[in-house]
């Protein structure tokens, strides 16, 4: 369960784009606003495949180590830089997808929705002396 919850903490902080419209839906924005959720939507699926893809070539990375077999190791060593590769790709995606988003002047339109301030804590009691 702490696995979990540090995986996801750390997806929360990975630079994934909030698609959530934070104006009015109106015919004259709708186009892109809709292109922008596209566009945020895609982005954010590269980095979380990014995400699995680079534990996946960790994963391998470390098991040469375990293995004593020298085929296996070369089969593990193979595996280890083909998901190196397509890490990379899926971060060039992101990147691209990152940069349009911007270009595009996505945050006038779409992005986190604005939170209520926290409450202010009621003053502490005193006891009468």
């Amino acid at each position: 369960m702490r696995t979990l919850l540090i995986v996801l903490g750390a997806l929360l902080l990975s630079g994934c784009i909030s698609s959530a419209p934070t104006v009015p839906i109106t015919p004259s924005n709708q186009a892109q606003i809709t292109s922008c959720e596209s566009t945020a939507t895609q982005h954010d699926g590269y980095v979380i495949a990014g995400f699995v893809v680079g534990g996946a070539g960790a994963g391998l990375g470390a098991s040469v180590a375990a293995v004593s077999d020298p085929s296996v190791k070369t089969g593990l060593g193979i595996g280890a830089a083909g998901a190196a590769a397509v890490g990379v790709t899926l971060e060039a995606l992101a990147e691209l997808t990152e940069s349009n988003f911007t270009n595009s002047k996505c945050g006038d339109v779409v992005g986190p929705l604005p939170t209520a301030p926290a409450p202010k804590p009621a003053p502490a009691a005193t006891e009468g002396h």
